[in-house]
């Protein structure tokens, strides 16, 4: 999959500059169970973006990402993995680098109605420091499935950051119905 987007924000229909989002995802099944998958990402933006990294860089500035995963399911089990890496390039200041992983389990206890997931991820949104925007998360959850479109969520998240640790940990309950 590929694409070339207009680069002036959501919503703005008028592109009156060279400012596009180029994005391509290349996926792929290895074997059976196995299927793996690779991002790239790359724009030039004019403006400070709202998240908390863009927030802080001095306009104009270069985004680039690349993500990789894989993903491996056999009958009631799966795992997968995700690489994140993203790259900011102020005109006016030094560049940014920010990564970040995940590692999800899980199995179903009775099949297509009830599983268990864990998660393990890190994320650095500034590798040139060490702060409390280093998180390391780790999730425990609980799968309902009520029918195929109804499916109800808990999980509890251990919340850890690299400095000034705060008791921020989370219980979560919500619900998913397809329409």
């Amino acid at each position: 999959s590929a694409g070339i987007l207009n680069g002036n924000g959501l919503g703005n229909m008028k592109n009156d500059d060279n400012n596009f989002l180029c994005i391509c995802r290349l996926t792929g099944k290895i074997t059976g169970p196995l299927k793996t998958g690779i991002s790239f990402a790359s724009s030039r933006e004019t403006v400070a973006g709202n998240s908390k990294i863009e927030s802080s860089l001095p306009a104009p500035y270069k985004k680039t990402l690349i993500q990789a995963d894989i993903e491996a399911k056999c009958e009631k089990n799966f795992l997968k993995g995700e690489l994140i890496e993203a790259r900011y390039n102020p005109d006016s200041a030094a560049p940014l680098k920010a990564d970040g992983f995940g590692l999800t389990c899980g199995c179903f206890l009775i099949d297509k109605i009830l599983s268990v997931v864990l998660r393990y991820e890190e994320y650095d949104p500034d590798k040139s420091v060490t702060d409390k925007n280093d998180i390391k998360w780790t999730t425990l959850g609980i799968n309902y499935f009520a029918s195929k479109k109804a499916k109800i969520q808990a999980n509890y998240i251990f919340k850890s950051e690299a400095e000034d640790e705060t008791n921020n940990n989370s219980f979560i309950v919500q619900m998913q119905y397809c329409f």
